[in-house]
């Protein structure tokens, strides 16, 4: 079963486009840690620095989310076969 955060599939998209973003070690392996400061004001603020990236990633997991493929936990993590 794989588990991810919204937060950790906008990491993936940027780094694919070449944006290496590195979570600071007081965070680093931990999967709540990391999603909550990623998204915060204070890391790496994704909702506001990468808006169209988080609505696309946002709107795939809405339809991963309708068609069965994922879990959308209370939690915020999303959980896959």
């Amino acid at each position: 079963m794989k588990r991810t955060t919204v937060a950790h599939m906008i990491i993936e998209k940027l780094r694919q486009s070449g944006i290496d973003l590195v979570f600071p070690s007081h965070v680093s392996g931990d999967l709540n840690k990391e999603h909550d400061w990623a998204m915060s004001t204070t890391g790496f603020d994704l909702i506001n620095n990468f808006k169209d990236v988080f609505d696309s990633v946002c709107d795939e997991v809405d339809a991963q989310v309708e068609s069965g493929e994922v879990i959308f936990t209370d939690d915020g993590i999303i959980v896959s076969n």
